[in-house]
């Protein structure tokens, strides 16, 4: 072959984007192709054209990791159903464990010994006499349901009376301690759980005043619980009768006791109505020497208190606070 026939000229190579490389160029093989040392048939051809295919669209396969959906599914519902079932638990056990403390924590009083408050009473409660008599009657009858209505003026003896009642009792499951404006608001029986365990209850509600008369439908409802608990129940009510008179001087309007007793006729139970009378100077002076712890008050002392003090108007209590602030005794 002569020289002249080389060209020494550079091959042309086309580098645009449109250019195909067939040395990395997957070519499917044929039934002809000289790769395989026997014939493939149409079938085999195609089923390979479309493996390729598939191989590069997708950049993840189930398949190429070797993970099946069915072992991601069920994996997914036994979380399903274990959390399921720490519900169930949390639901049923949290609730019965809780009842189960509450149950262990019930303390339950016995009936009061009359014997002994009656010489509690005689001993500390000051010149109400006809009122303790009228309470130890009230509270010996033998009688599921019971109300007790205290009423009188302010620092007469009222809220005194069931301190000494339930002087040590007080933290008992079976016995209730109210007072307004909240026990009108906010009361409810499904929180009395002494009032289900316990053969007998006790419900004081303090602070009452004129305008209180409709707390009788919560006293209803917990006399009707109690009925159907086939329980016994006493319930105190505590009301200040006082009213601003025309001469600016607090005192009980004569018809109270008429209103009250209206207000209450529907309530089928036994009620007494225990009226606590104003006390006078000599009781007052015996209810201020008993706040001293017993220290005699002279009458120089005493006068001064008269005369500087609104005892109608302020009562024992009331008197006896003004006298531990200004310190005067």
């Amino acid at each position: 072959m002569a020289s002249s026939d080389i060209s020494c000229e550079p091959m042309d190579v086309d580098l645009s984007i449109h250019s195909h490389n067939d040395s990395n160029t997957v070519q499917p093989p044929t039934s002809k192709s000289p790769m395989l040392n026997e014939s493939v048939d149409d079938g085999e051809v195609s089923r390979v054209h479309h493996t390729l295919k598939e191989t590069k669209s997708s950049t993840f396969k189930p398949e190429v990791w070797n993970v099946k959906k069915y072992h991601i599914l069920r994996k997914t519902e036994q979380d399903r159903n274990y959390s399921l079932y720490l519900l169930f638990v949390a639901i049923l056990v949290i609730p019965l464990a809780v009842i189960l403390y509450c149950i262990s924590d019930i303390r339950c009083s016995n009936d009061i010994d009359l014997k002994v408050l009656k010489m509690k009473l005689a001993n500390r409660l000051y010149g109400q006499p006809v009122a303790v008599e009228k309470l130890i009657e009230a509270l010996d009858r033998d009688e599921k349901s019971k109300i007790l209505f205290f009423y009188g003026g302010t620092g007469v003896g009222k809220t005194f009376t069931s301190t000494l009642i339930f002087d040590n009792i007080w933290n008992s499951s079976n016995v209730y301690h109210y007072t307004m404006p909240s026990f009108g608001h906010s009361f409810s029986t499904e929180s009395m759980l002494g009032l289900n365990i316990c053969d007998s209850s006790f419900v004081v509600v303090d602070d009452l005043k004129q305008n209180d008369l409709q707390v009788k439908e919560h006293i209803a409802e917990i006399i009707k619980k109690s009925e159907d608990l086939n329980r016994k129940i006493t319930v105190i009510l505590i009301f200040n009768c006082d009213i601003i008179a025309k001469d600016f001087v607090k005192k009980c309007d004569n018809t109270f006791y008429t209103e009250l007793s209206q207000a209450y006729e529907d309530v089928k139970v036994y009620k007494q109505f225990i009226e606590f009378k104003p006390l006078t100077q000599e009781v007052l002076r015996m209810c201020i020497e008993d706040e001293l712890r017993h220290k005699i008050v002279s009458d120089l002392h005493f006068n001064y208190l008269l005369n500087n003090f609104n005892v109608a108007l302020d009562g024992c209590k009331g008197v006896y606070k003004k006298i531990k602030f200004l310190n005067v005794l």
